[in-house]
Order: structure tokens, then sequence, then C-alpha cells
């Protein structure tokens, strides 16, 4: 696995493929979007959705920690789209098996266990949370960013298309960054894409297999 390595507003951040950003300043890991639960709360309403094998997302978050020595986990937000079912058990567990880990979560407008079922597992449930004085984490992204300051976010699920020279089309999930806000890709596996254009504002990071590029695109890509 390739991360991508880059520096914003002042920060250094690594761009995982595993849809995962990590801060070595800070020794944090952040991910976005996990969608815990979806599968049941849709199977519950009489929608049928497969059931992702979770044991696999849980063990990429384990590595993630393990492999970058990881003290703090920033969850930005619909981290668990349902109320509570086996998934929230499973959830339960894995966060007690690493409670060496600070945790926080940034609300998420599908974190329907609230934030006093998150708090009753040690995390520290709330609506925005800073790293020193640059480092803003929200689930929405914010529409006006404090001067100097990066805003972390996730909620947009973003995407790219790549065109290759066979004209084919890729749609790809990716890190965004436009206007002082990097937007994490959505970490679960049942989430779509928001496929976002690129413009003179933006910088595009997709997910290529195990690395992270960014692509620079030109009026052939717009």
């Amino acid at each position: 696995m390739k991360s991508g390595k880059i520096v914003l507003q002042q920060t250094e951040l690594q761009l995982l493929p595993e849809k995962a950003v990590f801060l070595p300043e800070f020794q944090t890991l952040c991910i976005a979007d996990w969608h815990l639960g979806k599968a049941a709360h849709f199977r519950k309403a009489g929608i049928a959705l497969p059931q992702p094998d979770l044991s696999l997302e849980f063990d990429k978050l384990s590595r993630l920690i393990d492999r970058y020595d990881a003290q703090q986990v920033i969850l930005l937000g619909d981290i668990f789209h349902s109320d509570l079912n086996k998934d929230w058990f499973h959830f339960e567990e894995f966060i007690k098996a690493h409670a060496h880990i600070a945790w926080i979560i940034t609300m998420g407008n599908h974190d329907l266990p609230g934030k006093a079922k998150f708090s009753s597992l040690g995390i520290n449930a709330t609506d925005e949370f800073r790293l020193g004085n640059r480092i803003i984490g929200t689930h929405h992204p914010l529409e006006n960013v404090p001067e100097d300051c990066l805003n972390i976010a996730g909620h947009v699920h973003p995407g790219c298309e790549i065109f290759t020279p066979a004209r084919q089309t890729f749609k790809l999930p990716c890190f965004h960054y436009s206007r002082s806000v990097l937007t994490l890709p959505a970490f679960g596996g049942l989430t779509g894409l928001f496929i976002l254009k690129p413009d003179e504002h933006n910088r595009i990071f997709p997910i290529i297999g195990d690395e992270v590029k960014e692509i620079r695109f030109n009026r052939s890509n717009s």
C-alpha cells in the first residue's frame, strides 16, 4: 500500500488507500462514513441489501492503528447508520478491544444511536473537534474555514471519473481538497460515490488500486 503524503495548511498528512488519513504530528487517524448497520437497517424496512463482511473492515482499521501506531482515532460521522442491531455489538467489542486508543466522533446525520450511546463506550462524542490550532474535524464540510485552518470532513462520499486513452471511464473514490477543506472518501463498503467535477480550485487524489495519486486534470478531463 502506498500513501500520498501532502502538506496542507502547514500540516503533513498521509492519504491512505484504505480510505483514511493519518496525521503524524498528532499520531491521529481519521476515517469517515463507515455506515455500520446500514444493511440490517434497510432489510428491516423491506429493502434487500447484501451484508458486507464487516470483519474485513474491522481488521482493516485495526491494521491501520497498529501500522501507524495511532494514539487517537477521529470518526468523522455517519459511523453507525441504524438503531442498535448486531453490528453495534461488533462495534462495541472492537472499541473495547482498542481501549488504549483515544476515540472521538464528530456526529453525523446518520449516527442514529446518539451521543449518549457513543459516550457510553468511552468515545468523545461531539459536533466538532480540534487538533492543535489548525485542524478542525467535522462531519459536514465547513462553508467558512477560519484563516490558516484546515477542515477535515466526511459526508460527501467523494469520487471522481478517470478517463483513459482507450475511451474507458472509471469511477473511483477519492480525497478531495478545495478551499481549505479536505473531504475523505467513505470508509465503509456499503456506500456510493458522489462524483465531483474538477475545477481550478480543486485538488483530487483518487485511490487507484493500492495507492493514492494526485491527478492533474486538463480541459479534456473536465
